[in-house]
């Protein structure tokens, strides 16, 4: 994960993640950071 802003200043607020991964890998890490964001009152309503 790398923060967006390392791309450019319109990238700035985002994060970039490698797709370099195998793919369980990946789906693993989106899992993770789902549990993290709904913790704290986090949903896809309201991202």
């Amino acid at each position: 994960m790398t923060p967006g802003v390392d791309f450019g200043a319109g990238a700035e607020g985002f994060l970039r993640f490698s797709y370099t991964r195998p793919f369980d890998e990946i789906v693993t890490a989106l899992e993770r950071i789902e549990v993290y964001l709904r913790q704290r009152g986090h949903s896809r309503d309201n991202v």
